[in-house]
C-alpha cells in the first residue's frame, strides 16, 4: 500500500531537520564561540525562516483557492445568464462536495456548447444589425427593437424579415427615383428647361447611389414630377391654343399647304423656342391679316351662313347679327364675326345629335312627298308590279325611320327646353310643337300578296289564255289606281311639313347668348 504523500512529507522534513541543524550547529562553532544565547539566536531564525516558508506556501494555496471559487462564482453566474438568454435549462454535472478544480473544469464543459450558441447568435445580430444599419440610414426609417441583450430565434427571425422589407422598400423607391428621374430629363427637354433648385440637381444630374431614398425625399421628388407635369400641360395647352389659333390665321390669309408644313417640319414641340416661334408666326400673319381684311372677313362670313344654313336660321334670326350687313372692314368688324362664329360652333356642336336628327327627319319627310307625289301618276301601275312592291316597302321603311326619329326627338327636345329656357326651333319654329300637333291617321298600306292580286300577277295555268290576262291585268290596274288615289289624298293631307304642323303663335325665344354689340337682338332661328 502507498504511503499518503503529505505524511511522507512529514517524515522528509523532519528528517532532512536533523540533519541539517547539526551541519548548522558546527558551522557556527568553527566561526564562534558558540554560546547558549547565540545558539538560541540562530535558532530562532531558522524557524523563523521555516515558519515563513510554510506561510508563503499557505498563502499561495489559499490564494489559488480563492481564484478558483471566484472562478466557480463567475461561471456558475455565467451558468445562470446563459439560461435566461437562451431561454433553456443548462445540468450541472458535479456535486457540491467535489473539488474546486473538478466543480470548475465541469462548469466549462458543460457551458461549452451553449458558449458557442450564444457566440453565433451575437454573430449574427451583428451582421443582421450591419445590414439594417445601412438600410434604415439610406431610407431614413428606425431600426427593430430588440429588448433582450442576447435575441431569441424569433428575434432574429423578425430582424431577418425587417431587413426583407427594407430591402424591398430600397428597390421600389430606387426604381421610382429612376423612372422619376427618366421622366424629369425627357420633360425638361421637352419645355427646353434646366434644374432650378439643388434637389433637381441632385436628382437629374447626381449620383444616384448616394441618394438619400428617405420617405421626405421620395415625396419631394413626387411633388418635382408634378410641378413638370403640370408646366408641360400648361405649355401643351398653351402652345395647343397657339397653333389653333395660327391655324386659323392661315386659313384666314389663305397660307399656301408648303408654308404650313415647312413651318410645322421645323418649328415643333411645347419648349420656348416652339412658343416663340409661333408667337412671331403669329404676329406676321396677324400683320398680314389685317392688310387683307376685307377678304378674311367675307371667308369668316361665308362660314357664319354655313352655320346658320346647318341650324335653319330665318331671315328674322341672321339679321340679329349687325355686324354681318356693315360696310365697314376692320379689326373690331373682324373680332366681331370670329366671337359669333365661335359662339355658333359650340352652340352646333353642342345640340348636334338634335340638328342631325332634325335635319334627317326633314330628308325623311321630303322622301316621303316624293312617294305621294309618285302615286297621283296613273301610268306607274302598268306592267310595274315588281317596282311598285319595291316602292311599297322602302315606303313603310322610311315611314318606320321617320317614326323613330321624331320618338327620339320627342324624348330629347323637352331636355333642351329645360336647359334654355325656350324651345328648340327648327326653320324658326317650335319643333317639339310640330312634333306633338294632332296628325292624320295613317294612310292604308298594302300586303305583297294583295298587291300581287290587284296588280294581276296570279299565277298562270296552261288553260289560261293571254287575252285574259291581258284583261285581268288592266282590271288590276283600275282597281290599284282607285286604291293609290285614296292613299294620295291621305298623303296630301297628312306628309306636308307645312300642312302637318303648325304652331298657334309664332314665336322666336332665345337659344345662344349673342355678342354684345352695340344694337345687337338675341339670334332667332
Amino acid at each position: 500500500m502507498e504511503t499518503d504523500p503529505m505524511e511522507k512529507l512529514v517524515d522528509d522534513v523532519a528528517a532532512l531537520t536533523r540533519d541539517f541543524i547539526p551541519v548548522i550547529t558546527d558551522e557556527c562553532k568553527a566561526m564562534y564561540r558558540f554560546e547558549y544565547n547565540l545558539q538560541k539566536k540562530y535558532a530562532d531564525r531558522v524557524l523563523t525562516l521555516v515558519k515563513d516558508l510554510y506561510d508563503d506556501v499557505l498563502k499561495e494555496l489559499v490564494g489559488k483557492k480563492s481564484q478558483m471559487v471566484k472562478e466557480i462564482e463567475a461561471c456558475l453566474k455565467e451558468h445562470s445568464q446563459l439560461q435566461q438568454d437562451l431561454h433553456l435549462t443548462i445540468e450541472k454535472h458535479f456535486r457540491d462536495d467535489d473539488p474546486l478544480q473538478i466543480i470548475l473544469h465541469t462548469l466549462n464543459d458543460d457551458m461549452k456548447a451553449y458558449r458557442e450558441m450564444k457566440a453565433e447568435r451575437l454573430k449574427t445580430l451583428a451582421d443582421l444589425r450591419k445590414k439594417e444599419t445601412e438600410l434604415c440610414d439610406l431610407l431614413g426609417v428606425e431600426p427593430l427593437v430588440i429588448t433582450s441583450a442576447l435575441p431569441s430565434e424569433t428575434n432574429l427571425h423578425e430582424l431577418d424579415q425587417h431587413i426583407f422589407v427594407l430591402r424591398k422598400t430600397k428597390i421600389d423607391r430606387s426604381d421610382k427615383l429612376n423612372m422619376s428621374r427618366e421622366r424629369l430629363n425627357d420633360m425638361m427637354r421637352r419645355l427646353e428647361s434646366v434644374p432650378s433648385t439643388e434637389f433637381e440637381k441632385e436628382v437629374c444630374e447626381g449620383n444616384l447611389s448616394v441618394f438619400k431614398l428617405t420617405e421626405q425625399n421620395m415625396n419631394k421628388l413626387e411633388d418635382v414630377v408634378v410641378k413638370y407635369e403640370t408646366l408641360v400641360g400648361e405649355a401643351t395647352e398653351r402652345v395647343d391654343l397657339l397653333e389653333s389659333k395660327l391655324e386659323k390665321l392661315w386659313d384666314r390669309i389663305r397660307l399656301p399647304d408648303d408654308e404650313r408644313r415647312a413651318f410645322n417640319e421645323t418649328y415643333y414641340g411645347i419648349g420656348r423656342s416652339a412658343v416663340s416661334a409661333l408667337t412671331h408666326e403669329i404676329e406676321r400673319c396677324e400683320i398680314l391679316k389685317r392688310a387683307n381684311m376685307k377678304s378674311v372677313i367675307e371667308m369668316v362670313r361665308k362660314e357664319i351662313a354655313n352655320l346658320w344654313d346647318r341650324m335653319t336660321f330665318t331671315t328674322e334670326a341672321r339679321m340679329d347679327f349687325n355686324a354681318y350687313f356693315t360696310d365697314t372692314y376692320n379689326e373690331d368688324v373682324l373680332e366681331l364675326h370670329e366671337m359669333e362664329q365661335s359662339r355658333l360652333e359650340q352652340y352646333y356642336e353642342k345640340y348636334k345629335d338634335l340638328f342631325t336628327m332634325a335635319d334627317k327627319r326633314d330628308h325623311l319627310l321630303t322622301k316621303m312627298e316624293e312617294f305621294a307625289a309618285s302615286a297621283k301618276d296613273p301610268n306607274r301601275y302598268k306592267n310595274r308590279g315588281g317596282q311598285l312592291l319595291r316602292e311599297e316597302k322602302e315606303r313603310k321603311s322610311t315611314e318606320a325611320q321617320l317614326a323613330k326619329i321624331e320618338s327620339q326627338l320627342k324624348r330629347a327636345l323637352p331636355e333642351f327646353h329645360v336647359e334654355n329656357n325656350g324651345p328648340f326651333l327648327w326653320r324658326g319654329e317650335d319643333l317639339f310643337a310640330t312634333l306633338t300637333a294632332e296628325k292624320v291617321p295613317a294612310p292604308k298600306t298594302y300586303s305583297s300578296r294583295q298587291l300581287n292580286v290587284q296588280l294581276g300577277t296570279k299565277r298562270m295555268t296552261p288553260s289560261s289564255s293571254n287575252d285574259s290576262g291581258i284583261n285581268m291585268r288592266q282590271l288590276s290596274s283600275d282597281s290599284i289606281l282607285s286604291s293609290y288615289s285614296r292613299f294620295q289624298e291621305h298623303i296630301d293631307a297628312g306628309s306636308s311639313p307645312a300642312k302637318r304642323a303648325r304652331t298657334p303663335a309664332k314665336r322666336t325665344p332665345s337659344r345662344i347668348p349673342a355678342p354684345r354689340t352695340p344694337g345687337s337682338k338675341t339670334p332667332r332661328r
